[in-house]
């Protein structure tokens, strides 16, 4: 079981760090250099929406779902649940519509795509949110090399864009973004023949339990995603488009080296979702490890960061490191967050994680508008603030858990 575990944890660490140079080392910066500083800035702003409301419903399905796999399971009704599931989803997107996401911000920022652009972004945030569901499929049933299949054909859609702007031709930048959405969809419908069971017809849930978890964990996903996202929002809303991108690069070195160790937690989480109990050297792994990973992340970033930004994006270099180093202590301690949200989603209740969530919404918000002064520093400090307090919520739910499991 142990080498197979960390040959998950290759697999995917090898898959996530594909995605994210074709996206964050080749596509997105190149995008910064063919288009303008504000088109680069709407570019952002639509990408956060996007990522919101993905994360946002498919996050809250896939954390439903991995909370009660293993129950769901052995009682044979995973694939019933799950595409139960995977149709509330598609309607509470349908809910959301993102007439409220894009449009009204469209007017208010001024904003401005086409037709063509809002179906695009419409398709795009639809799959996106497709994507992430099925990956969780995927994960429950520890099926990690399909995962890598799937992203390397994302990927590959993303370094073609790059290559067609590398190249000066003439290319709508959210197509790309589309046809790297969909082909994810195609391909899984190809590889993964489970499908044929998990897209039939709409079964109907009577359990009071199911829903009342899914709206509690909703509401956690809106105050995680908003927290991901909501620097952005606010940015543009009290400053300028322009100051998007600046946030953005300062805080993409910490994301960038965090993402071996979000791959980490998924793959713990799809292994602790196999069964009801938890080991207590397993415990103790999750007591000692997140600070040793944090020191290691903090100590990594602060000198390939600089390195980093100034090769990525040369023009905003200056600026952001105005407020890198803030940024940096946030998106250490985000390495505790990832590693122990899972546990807090499997053995605590629901109610538990919207309160961890809300913390960190809360004082990011909070502290930012305090100390606002028409600057970027101020929304670095509460985004870092809002990670301190919510690691320190989270691992004193750890260390109380830990104390019943030595009793008992």
């Amino acid at each position: 079981m142990k080498k197979k575990i960390f040959k998950d944890v290759y697999i995917n660490l090898l898959s996530s760090f594909i995605f994210l140079f074709a996206i964050q080392i080749l596509y997105y910066p190149e995008v910064s250099k063919q288009f303008s500083e504000h088109f680069f800035g709407e570019f952002i702003y639509i990408i956060t929406i996007i990522n919101l409301v993905g994360s946002l419903i498919g996050g809250t399905i896939s954390n439903v779902f991995l909370k009660n796999y293993s129950t769901w399971k052995m009682n044979n009704t995973h694939f019933q649940k799950f595409s139960s599931l995977l149709y509330i989803s598609i309607v509470i997107f349908l809910v959301f519509l993102l007439g409220c996401l894009i449009f009204n911000k469209q007017q208010l920022l001024g904003i401005t795509f086409s037709n063509q652009d809002v179906l695009y972004i419409f398709l795009i945030t639809l799959f996106n949110q497709m994507r992430v569901i099925l990956t969780t499929w995927l994960r429950a049933k520890l099926d990690y090399k399909v995962i890598f299949l799937l992203n390397i054909v994302v990927s590959g859609i993303y370094c073609l864009g790059w290559m067609l702007l590398r190249m000066n031709i003439p290319l709508n930048v959210f197509q790309i973004l589309f046809f790297a959405e969909f082909s994810f969809f195609v391909v899984f419908l190809l590889v993964d023949k489970s499908h044929i069971r998990i897209f039939h017809v709409f079964n109907k849930i009577y359990e009071k339990k199911l829903y009342y978890s899914v709206v509690l964990l909703l509401f956690s996903s809106i105050f995680y995603t908003l927290y991901k996202y909501v620097d952005r929002v606010l940015i543009g809303h009290f400053m300028s488009l322009e100051f998007i991108p600046i946030f953005y690069v300062a805080n993409i070195t910490g994301l960038i080296f965090a993402v071996p160790f979000n791959v980490l937690s998924n793959v713990v989480f799809s292994y602790i979702a196999q069964k009801n109990t938890i080991e207590k050297n397993q415990l103790k792994l999750l007591l000692y490890i997140p600070f040793l990973l944090f020191i290691f992340l903090f100590v990594i970033s602060s000198f390939l960061g600089p390195v980093l930004i100034e090769h990525l994006y040369p023009e905003y270099y200056v600026e952001a490191m105005s407020i890198f180093k803030i940024l940096n202590l946030g998106n250490a301690l985000l390495v505790l967050d990832y590693l122990i949200r899972g546990f807090i989603i499997k053995y605590y209740s629901e109610g538990y994680k919207v309160i961890s969530d809300f913390i960190a919404l809360s004082f990011f918000i909070g502290v930012s508008v305090v100390f606002f002064e028409s600057s970027l520093v101020s929304f670095a400090y509460g985004y870092t603030v809002g990670i301190i307090v919510k690691c320190l919520y989270n691992y004193s739910l750890l260390i109380v858990y830990f104390r019943k499991v030595i009793k008992s």
